[in-house]
């Protein structure tokens, strides 16, 4: 996404205890349920964007009116209004950024999670509650707090942010891996910059084998917080360990989310600024090495002045997925994207 002058953006990839993955497939829509009014999300022209059987089976989205839907994958309009959420913050709240929520799916237990982002703490990063719905439509059950949440490969984690405001000026941010079963976690205290600016996270993403969880994170002043690192969960570990493995030049990737081979989706942008981020505007989707950072492939250049988020995979493996503005764009593989909805906040298949 493009940053105004002085903000850029750092990802970070979290090497946690091995899990086993597993794929499954898409559970039918049969039901609909929600916590509040909705509206339906605008569909984008006919485009082809299912190559074979079960691509995008399990594509859900949120509005920006905040309505929880599921969407047809070859039409992009709504199937089922699954919730309705309430994640308004006002614009200021966030550079500009508008409405802001995140929705993944459960593909083992074929649930769907998402956050209500309700407020902010030092105007940067986002709070609110974690909810869960059947993707076959049934009553919301609220989870508790938190925001970004993503569920691992194997369904057996969940990857949420909380925040807690001390006071207008400060704020303690945490990263929450929670066993789904048991509602055990283990907690990752989120790092500040070296002048302690906050690095608010704009993207969870857990690598195909569970080993491993992408943090992306953005909004940092005067080019503070730049670069990739490696970090390695062990006894006594912060996420403020680990190599650091930087985009070339004055670029940066945010945010950037884990494919089924291992591989990274991400957004590379550079914009004007102060410090290491002066450089001319310019809006990247690509294929990266998820260690070392160098760009594999070109899907498409971006529209600079839009935000770039949501970014992600589907089951399948065909399609490529990502947010521009509030425009649903997907590559099939790997080919020129195509807008499949409009008014969209976040979404995943």
């Amino acid at each position: 996404m493009r940053r105004p002058a002085g903000v850029v953006a750092v990802v970070f990839l979290l090497v946690l205890s091995a899990c086993s993955s597993s794929k499954h497939g898409a559970a039918s829509t049969t039901s609909t349920s929600t916590h509040g009014s909705t509206t339906t999300l605008a569909s984008a022209a006919s485009v082809t964007t299912s190559p074979t059987s079960g691509a995008g089976a399990d594509l859900v989205a949120i509005e920006t009116n905040g309505s929880v839907v599921r969407l047809d994958p070859g039409t992009g309009a709504v199937m089922t209004k699954l919730a309705t959420s309430s994640s308004h913050p006002a614009p200021s709240q966030y550079g500009g950024r508008g409405p802001d929520a995140t929705v993944t799916v459960d593909r083992v237990h074929h649930n769907v999670y998402y956050d209500v982002v309700t407020g902010s703490c030092v105007g940067l990063l986002p709070k609110g509650t974690i909810w869960r719905v059947p993707l076959a439509g049934g009553t919301p059950v609220q989870i508790g707090p938190g925001s970004r949440p993503t569920v691992s490969a194997d369904g057996t984690h969940l990857a949420y942010m909380l925040t807690t405001c001390t006071s207008d000026t400060s704020f303690h941010e945490e990263l929450h891996l929670r066993d789904i079963a048991s509602g055990q976690e283990q907690v990752l205290t989120a790092p500040s910059t070296n002048t302690g600016l906050p690095l608010p996270v704009s993207q969870l993403s857990w690598s195909p084998d569970d080993s491993r969880i992408a943090v992306s994170t953005d909004e940092v002043q005067d080019g503070e917080g730049q670069g990739v690192a490696i970090v390695t969960i062990k006894p006594g570990a912060t996420l403020s360990d680990g190599k650091q493995v930087a985009a070339l030049g004055t670029d940066y990737y945010d945010p950037a989310a884990f494919l089924a081979d291992g591989t990274m989706f991400a957004h590379l942008a550079c914009c004007t600024g102060m410090g290491p981020n002066q450089g001319t505007p310019s809006s990247k989707l690509v294929v990266i090495n998820s260690t070392t950072g160098a760009i594999q492939k070109l899907i498409t250049i971006g529209v600079v002045a839009n935000i770039h988020r949501s970014l992600g995979d589907d089951s399948s493996g065909h399609w490529l997925l990502y947010v521009s503005g509030t425009d649903l764009e997907v590559s099939v593989d790997g080919a020129k994207p195509n807008i499949l909805a409009h008014n969209v906040v976040s979404a995943a298949a």
